[in-house]
């Protein structure tokens, strides 16, 4: 089984939003995502704009998680810290290596490392979704604030205690969500097996055209379902969401522009 494709317990991440209240998950898929707002591998946080994937529209000073591929870690700690000079922090779940190049280069920028003590993490394999053994390397953040300046503070935590609170939050939120949350009843679109609003169909279609763009069923299936998240959310915002619509078929159009021909 490829490690990359491990997911992060929800324990563990749920310890850290309490902290951090993360408002995107920059390297995620649609079936593991921890935050309403995701990057998948497809569309790459290494180009895809944060601001955009995560909705807010210019607005800076908040953070996002990160755990990224353990086989190819530079490129994510290198754009970590570009999003942080422009004000958006993240916090990163990598293995407890000191002695590889991209820790070094992750010290120079980050402002936290938190290594955590006590035991190792059981990363969720991907087809069971249950904790797999066999993890043979401790964990560490690494936490880059937004603006952060200052050299490094390293502390450490223990993993049983991050583990127990992560569970305390977890069961506060299935409390707070007990009660029954009625959904709007909005039309649907027939020309996608009616999962869809009329309005988020028509928006798509309208935005794809606008860039004369064709888009793959699975990425087409990607901005409903950006749209219909905004448009619950945020019901006046049409315009924003639209632009946020194109910004994402846009930074799909470069990024297949930049991939090499085949020969």
């Amino acid at each position: 089984m490829n490690r990359d494709a491990y997911r992060t317990p929800p324990e563990l991440f749920a310890a850290l939003d309490a902290e951090f209240d993360f408002k995107l998950d920059v390297a995620a898929s649609n079936e593991n995502a921890l935050c309403r707002f995701y990057i998948t591998e497809e569309e790459s946080c290494l180009t895809t704009d944060w601001l955009a994937a995560a909705g807010m529209f210019g607005k800076v000073g908040w953070f996002s998680w990160m755990n990224p591929p353990y086989s190819d870690i530079g490129p994510f700690v290198k754009r970590a810290a570009e999003m942080a000079a422009k004000g958006i922090g993240c916090v990163m779940l990598v293995m407890a290596d000191t002695s590889v190049g991209w820790y070094a280069e992750a010290i120079k920028t980050c402002q936290e490392v938190r290594f955590i003590v006590g035991g190792r993490i059981s990363f969720l394999d991907p087809v069971t979704g249950k904790p797999a053994a066999g993890n043979n390397k401790g964990s560490m953040f690494l936490i880059w604030h937004p603006f952060g300046r200052t050299a490094p503070m390293v502390s450490h935590v223990q993993r049983d205690e991050l583990m127990a609170k992560g569970r305390e939050v977890l069961l506060q939120k299935t409390t707070a969500d007990t009660a029954p949350v009625v959904e709007p009843v909005v039309p649907a679109s027939p020309e996608i097996n009616h999962k869809w609003p009329f309005e988020v169909t028509n928006m798509i279609d309208q935005a794809l055209a606008d860039l004369k763009y064709t888009a793959a069923t699975e990425f087409r299936e990607r901005l409903c379902a950006s749209a219909n998240r905004l448009l619950l959310t945020m019901p006046d915002a049409k315009f924003k969401t639209s632009q946020h619509i194109k910004l994402m078929i846009t930074d799909k159009m470069n990024s297949e522009a930049s991939k090499p021909c085949a020969a």
